[in-house]
């Protein structure tokens, strides 16, 4: 077994000791703090080390050497440091990208918003194509330079956002003010805790699986096979939430009904959500089997009923997103830490007795629950009946979608050719139901366009 300690530390609560000297070579009881910790390992049978030095780190490869003289092996890694930092800077890049697209999508520059969503990934591919397979840059991909490139992507991203900002505002002038980032911080406090709620209750379920059960870490690869197949699916709702906070937002702030565009941004959302939903529960073996090697008959199983989860994750970003837009984050953080303390318990209670696939029932209930909250408390809030945002037509869909899937998957054809007809029917199905209201959306799009035309002016002048 190797022990891997960590000594990239500046030391700053140290101070003035750590001025000239790592943290982990200040000196204790006559001898170096690191020192010390050698020879506890050493006394429990552990020789194998690896230091990870970063802010003086020479000093500590210069004192302790390969370890030899201690009785142990040492080997060092600045790279994991320095790796650090960047990922630290990929992460302040990507939130400064938010800043400017929310900026963007305030000024309702919607199409600009959707280009400077998907740039930095298509930088990403671009770079690592490059990389893979020219030989334009000089060294060989692995994962130091893939968050390398990642941080040129984001950089790329980042100016882009900025310049796009600096052209439609005049009046853009960064400046740091401590009074009013100190308030902004204050009131964007909930909103911080409302991300870390959903957050742990979304993200938990893999770390639960790896801790509880015996063969952890192989279930949680198991159930990551379904779950990043989700997490990229939930883009489509992501991308509606951040068109439809602002239009929220001015309607309140206008005291304008919001019922009509419930209903609209609701069948928009949720057919296409539930046709893909159905037909990745009918066709979940051929799809895992297409995607991965092995593990797919229980992973298969998990990716049905996440996928029923997704139903529920996209309401999400239309009700959830209109509590935020009314400001109504007290609610939206209580049926957070619900849903938090539900997965937990759920987990607790499925994970022991079905592994990977109790998790995912968890998830499954766990997100229908916040939806559901978050859909009465709408109600409450605005006054508008359940049958006004949600139409009964879209449960009678959901069953003929399934049922249809079911059909074209007995049909004596390849696999592709049947899913893609089992669309092609959703499709028909919605049109025959009226869920796609083609004059609505007519005529909803030129209301856009007019506004957005006239917003535009306004920023200009």
């Amino acid at each position: 077994m190797q022990v891997v300690i960590l000594a990239g530390g500046m030391g700053t609560r140290l101070r003035p000791l750590t001025n000239t000297i790592p943290k982990a070579m200040v000196t204790v009881r006559g001898k170096p703090f690191l020192e010390h910790q050698l020879g506890l390992l050493k006394a429990t049978g552990l020789t194998d080390v690896l230091i990870l030095a970063g802010y003086l780190g020479g000093q500590i490869e210069e004192y302790f050497g390969d370890g030899s003289a201690l009785g142990v092996r040492i080997g060092y890694s600045h790279e994991q440091i320095r790796l650090l930092w960047f990922l630290i800077l990929n992460q302040f890049l990507a939130s400064l990208i938010l800043y400017f697209r929310s900026n963007i999508t305030g000024l309702h520059f919607f199409r600009a918003d959707s280009v400077l969503s998907v740039l930095d990934r298509l930088l990403m591919i671009i770079l690592i194509g490059l990389a893979l397979w020219s030989h334009l840059f000089p060294f060989e991909l692995d994962i130091s330079w893939y968050v390398y490139l990642q941080t040129i992507a984001y950089g790329a991203t980042a100016l882009t956002g900025f310049v796009l900002v600096r052209v439609h505002t005049d009046f853009f002038r960064p400046r740091f003010e401590p009074a009013k980032a100190l308030k902004i911080l204050k009131e964007t406090l909930p909103f911080a805790l409302l991300t870390l709620l959903s957050a742990l209750y979304y993200r938990v379920d893999s770390v639960m699986i790896e801790r509880m059960l015996p063969d952890g870490k192989e279930q949680a690869g198991i159930y990551a096979q379904a779950f990043r197949i989700l997490d990229a699916f939930t883009m489509y709702g992501y991308l509606f939430g951040v068109i439809l906070l602002p239009l929220f937002s001015r309607m309140i702030k206008e005291q304008k009904p919001v019922t009509d565009l419930i209903r609209f941004a609701f069948l928009l959302l949720m057919v296409p959500v539930v046709s893909l939903s159905m037909a990745s529960i009918v066709y979940r073996q051929p799809l895992m089997e297409l995607l991965y090697h092995s593990h797919t008959e229980i992973s298969s199983v998990i990716f049905a009923i996440l996928m029923g989860a997704f139903i529920f994750v996209s309401g999400i970003y239309l009700f959830g997103v209109l509590l935020t837009a009314y400001g109504d984050l007290r609610t939206l953080n209580i049926l957070a830490a619900i849903g938090f303390f539900l997965n937990i318990g759920l987990n607790g209670l499925l994970i022991p007795r079905y592994g990977a696939v109790g998790s995912a029932w968890a998830s499954l209930v766990t997100t229908a629950g916040v939806t559901t909250g978050q859909i009465f408390f709408v109600s409450r809030r605005f006054g508008i009946p359940f049958m006004q945002m949600i139409p009964g037509r879209i449960f009678l869909f959901t069953a003929l979608v399934f049922v249809a899937g079911l059909g074209c998957f007995r049909l004596p054809l390849e696999m592709y050719a049947s899913f893609v007809i089992m669309l092609g029917i959703a499709v028909i199905l919605a049109l025959l139901l009226r869920l796609f209201p083609l004059r609505h959306m007519t005529v909803s799009y030129t209301h856009l366009r007019a506004h957005e035309t006239s917003l535009h002016l306004v920023c200009r002048l």
